[in-house]
């Protein structure tokens, strides 16, 4: 058969198309090639840093090591990025099947070090003085300079993890291969994690400087911190949830508020529950009063509210660093005493009085000796204040007034300093401080009455001392005073002294001053609040204590509070087994 010679043209042809597809297969190695190192590596760089984040969480605290780690972090995830944006990436995810894997593989590794790199990077770089700390007041203030400065980088890192959400979560799923869509399944929940999370800081830090009191003074955590003296209900609260929640769990209600007011008298109502719900409903009132009382006296509303809530509630904080030395004003002291007392007397003598008794009240003898101690300690205290001042009779008599009103019945209020007014009324104000309101008020202290029937006993004892043979009778408030009512007098005023005397033993171990420790320990168990000295006197107070002390001091109050005696009662098993 002869040989078949092809044209030269065809045959330059025919070696052209060769190395074309030749050529065409080697670039299509080195693609692959090209693309499966620089997916691997990708991969790898992507792997390190998911290994490396929860590194950063364990460094939260110390801002130079998260730093680092975030350095770190970010030299991968841009690895990863500048490794899947190449032309020959790019130009690959054009193909069928194998693009779209390649694509959303880059879609991560951006969204990944846009997150990082737009988020989590600036904001670290001005989060060094952001924490529980930054709240910290100093010299009275909260510094917002932190969270100012964290304003801006939050509302860019809030656009930032929102775009990258946004952007994982338009990847079509459809096409990818399961490892692939799985991934990108993970990653889109983090970032809606991390753009809910960046988007509330944003909004946190652009409302906390204003808030804090950044452009003025603010006024609503005075609010809460004087409406957290009234919700409580001055203690009136737990007698109230005592007698009418109590019985329906068979516990004896009336019997705890028995111990916690040490009130002995019968019931003003048939039905326990009835009195809590009086007791509330005159406390509100009384509230009420007091706001509009302070009000017309020459306070603003808002001053006016906060300290009628205060007040009946014997609390004793202030809208003022100078309490109510802030306004110079006779009516607003006057009104303030009238409602100190107001909350210093039994709250069920009002339920009585409003139900019909009218000399409830006036025929008390806890009421009684309350008012007639105030009086009297007003009188003599107020002429020697007077005498040894310059202030006129009426001022001395309204400073003098106002201060031992507010320290008999443990609210706190001050009207100047009353420490520089001599020894003589150092040593009687300390003293005062132990009596404290009626039983069954918001005030606290060993309470008036136990002192009327100390009283009581101590005559009887020196009479039946003068007539060995006489039967003396010894009632208080028209009942007889029997042995379990003088045991449990005696019980509580040796645990009051007692716990008063453990307190300042810890507190001077701690290296508190005697002077601050016993005027401390007294001052809260009693409820009062300020010491002696200068530290915790009246124009002191307790954030220079060690925190030791605090937790001691706190312990003291709620003790205090709840008369000793029923903390006791309730920690014995035997009294929730009957």
């Amino acid at each position: 058969m002869p040989e078949t010679f092809l044209p030269p043209a065809a045959r330059t042809a025919g070696r052209v198309v060769v190395w074309v597809l030749g050529l065409a297969l080697l670039l299509l190695v080195f693609a692959i090639g090209w693309l499966g190192v620089r997916g691997y590596l990708a991969y790898w760089h992507l792997s390190a840093a998911q290994q490396k984040a929860p590194a950063i969480a364990k460094d939260i605290d110390n801002l130079s090591a998260a730093q680092a780690a975030l350095d770190d972090l970010a030299e991968d995830t841009s690895n990863a990025r500048s490794l899947t944006s190449d032309p020959i990436w790019q130009g690959a995810e054009g193909v069928p099947w194998i693009g779209p894997q390649l694509a959303a593989v880059a879609d991560v590794a951006e969204a990944v070090d846009d997150v990082l790199d737009g988020t989590a990077r600036p904001i670290a770089s001005v989060a060094g003085g952001f924490g529980v700390t930054a709240f910290v007041p100093v010299d009275g203030r909260i510094d917002t300079a932190v969270f100012s400065a964290l304003a801006d980088p939050a509302a860019k890192a809030a656009k930032v993890a929102a775009s990258a959400r946004d952007d994982v979560a338009s990847i079509d799923r459809t096409p990818l291969v399961t490892p692939i869509a799985d991934a990108v399944d993970k990653l889109g929940g983090l970032l809606s994690e991390v753009a809910s999370g960046t988007d509330a800081l944003a909004r946190a830090s652009a409302l906390l400087p204003s808030m804090l009191g950044a452009d003025g003074p603010r006024t609503h955590l005075l609010l809460v911190q004087n409406n957290s003296e009234w919700r409580t209900l001055g203690g009136i609260g737990f007698i109230a949830m005592a007698v009418a929640i109590l019985p329906l769990l068979r516990i004896g209600g009336m019997r705890l508020f028995q111990t916690e007011s040490s009130d002995r008298s019968e019931k003003v109502m048939p039905r326990s529950h009835m009195v809590a719900k009086s007791i509330v409903g005159v406390y509100v009132g009384f509230s009420i009063l007091g706001s509009l009382a302070f009000w017309w006296a020459g306070m603003s509303p808002f001053d006016a509210i906060n300290h009628a809530m205060s007040a009946i509630s014997t609390g004793g904080f202030s809208t003022s660093d100078q309490s109510l030395a802030k306004w110079d004003i006779p009516a607003v002291h006057w009104v303030a005493v009238v409602v100190m007392i107001m909350g210093s007397l039994p709250f069920t003598l009002y339920v009585a009085t409003l139900r019909g008794n009218r000399k409830a009240l006036i025929r008390d003898q806890q009421v009684q000796g309350l008012l007639g101690m105030l009086v009297v300690t007003w009188l003599v205290l107020g002429t020697w204040y007077w005498y040894s001042t310059n202030l006129h009779w009426l001022d001395a008599l309204r400073h003098v007034a106002l201060n031992v009103t507010s320290v008999v019945t443990t609210t706190g209020f001050a009207l100047g300093d009353y420490s520089l007014w001599g020894n003589f009324s150092l040593m009687l104000f300390f003293y005062l401080g132990f009596v404290g309101g009626c039983s069954g008020s918001t005030a606290g202290g060993i309470k008036i009455f136990r002192f009327q029937v100390a009283y009581i006993l101590l005559k009887a004892s020196l009479n039946q001392l003068i007539h060995p043979r006489a039967v003396i009778k010894q009632k208080y408030n028209g009942h007889r005073l029997d042995e379990d009512i003088v045991r449990s007098i005696l019980t509580f005023s040796f645990f009051f002294a007692i716990t008063i005397c453990v307190m300042a033993l810890l507190l001077s171990l701690l290296g508190v001053d005697w002077m601050t420790a016993l005027t401390g320990a007294a001052g809260t168990v009693s409820g009062v609040g300020p010491g002696l000295g200068e530290v915790i006197g009246p124009s002191g107070n307790y954030a220079t204590l060690p925190d030791a002390a605090k937790w001691i001091l706190a312990a003291g109050m709620l003790l205090g509070r709840l008369e000793i005696i029923t903390v006791l009662v309730l920690c014995m098993p035997a009294f929730w087994r009957h």
